[in-house]
């Protein structure tokens, strides 16, 4: 589960949907992790938007807790060339 704020949001915006984003992944985890084994693996999504300050925030969130692999998420910008 995640929040998308999108490339047009406002800071406060991307603040909001990052920490829901991270509450969501957090909860998330702890089930997946109290469950018994089932092969199924479990990806935390690097969230932040365009704010560069948000997606180390959120790398260094995602690097502190046992999730199986990684990927990058969320509006990068508005086009190819952001």
């Amino acid at each position: 589960l995640d929040h998308l704020s999108g490339h047009l949001a406002t800071k406060q915006e991307a603040e909001q949907s990052f920490h829901l984003s991270h509450v969501w992944m957090e909860r998330s985890l702890r089930h997946h992790l109290d469950q018994p084994a089932t092969g199924q693996a479990m990806f935390g999504i690097c969230h932040g938007g365009v704010d560069l300050e948000l997606r180390h925030k959120s790398a260094s969130f995602l690097m502190e807790r046992d999730f199986d692999g990684f990927a990058i998420g969320g509006s990068l910008g508005d086009g190819l060339d952001s």
